[in-house]
């Protein structure tokens, strides 16, 4: 089997190193790079082509929108899954509307991070069951505004 290809794009240094922890354990699993901001991830998706890419919601919101669109042009083929934070539901919803296919709140990492990247890799979407509910409410009332 393949390994999965990595590469985490978080402004905290000690979260990239969790998550490498985390997931360095799996022998299908390996991380190719780290990036500490978007042109860093930029970079990193154009040179390594990772196959998931674990992205913090705080980069995505430090930028203009259109960020997860940004990153698939670069690797059209890379998974992504969003790292957020509590209180996150509209970056959620914006990433996953651009393609990104799944979430983890941090708090989640260490039960969920070696599920999520290889489920994501095949192609799986992967949202904690807690958040299904209020996400579905949420673009049901979105598909009312529109």
């Amino acid at each position: 089997m393949a390994s999965t290809t990595v590469l985490i794009a978080d402004h905290e240094q000690a979260r990239r190193v969790r998550c490498r922890r985390l997931i360095q354990r799996h022998h299908t699993i390996r991380v190719v790079g780290e990036a500490r901001n978007v042109p860093e991830a930029l970079a990193g998706m154009a040179e390594w082509k990772p196959r998931v890419l674990l992205l913090d919601v705080n980069l995505v919101q430090a930028n203009d929108g259109g960020l997860v669109a940004r990153l698939l042009r670069k690797s059209p083929k890379t998974r992504i899954i969003l790292l957020t934070h509590h209180g996150a539901e509209t970056q959620i919803l914006d990433a996953l509307s651009q393609g990104a296919l799944g979430y983890l709140p941090k708090t989640a990492l260490p039960r969920y991070l070696a599920k999520a990247v290889p489920a994501v890799d095949a192609g799986e979407a992967w949202v904690p069951r807690t958040m299904v509910a209020s996400l579905l409410a949420r673009l049901g009332r979105r598909a009312v505004q529109a």
